[in-house]
């Protein structure tokens, strides 16, 4: 959405999600492993299939039916769809969260901290991505997808994996992401990719 909003490479976009989705049962263990040094039990091959099945193949379906009517399919149903899509989106939000709603007690000093942490974290990862596009040189286009794919992250799945392989309290960064992350891509988007063209 927003690499369409600051016409980026849409393209490009979608091969780094589609390559972050399929990398994240690799990706998630070996990470835990290197930043606490505890190993996590996790069904990467169950992981990777209900990836491929949730991500993968609907967009497959989704470029093919583009690609083949010429963007005449999505221009006709797109109107109808979004506001389900956008609906539905909220409900999973919502299911993956609620185990974690006991656990959040905004007087806790500790909530305010990691919300902090998670605001660095989230506007570092879009100045890291900007950074690298830079070093690289790339266009317009290429520089504004590389800030909002590297920038943004996967909420509902983070939170998917956090409820289902971890304590509750670890579903508790991608919760307060979720709060964060829209509104700091707006201010990354006005101030890195918001150039006249």
């Amino acid at each position: 959405m927003w690499v369409s909003m600051f016409r980026g490479d849409k393209a490009l976009c979608l091969t780094l999600i589609l390559l972050a989705t399929l990398l994240s049962p690799i990706l998630v263990p070996g990470t835990v492993v290197i930043l606490i040094g505890a190993k996590v039990s996790m069904n990467t091959t169950s992981i990777a299939v209900s990836l491929i099945l949730m991500v993968v193949v609907p967009t497959i379906i989704g470029v093919t039916l583009n690609e083949v009517s010429k963007s005449i399919i999505p221009a006709a149903v797109c109107p109808y769809l979004d506001p389900a899509a956008k609906i539905c989106i909220v409900l999973v939000i919502a299911a993956n969260t609620s185990p974690v709603a006991s656990r959040i007690h905004f007087n806790d000093p500790k909530i305010w901290g990691l919300a902090a942490l998670c605001i660095f974290l989230c506007a570092g990862g879009f100045l890291l991505s900007k950074l690298a596009s830079t070093v690289v040189r790339c266009n317009h286009e290429r520089s504004v997808t590389l800030l909002f794919s590297g920038g943004m992250r996967n909420i509902s799945a983070i939170t998917t994996i956090a409820v289902s392989f971890f304590p509750e309290a670890a579903a508790l960064p991608a919760l307060l992401g979720i709060l964060f992350q829209q509104t700091i891509s707006v201010f990354m988007g006005k101030l890195f990719a918001n150039q006249k063209r």
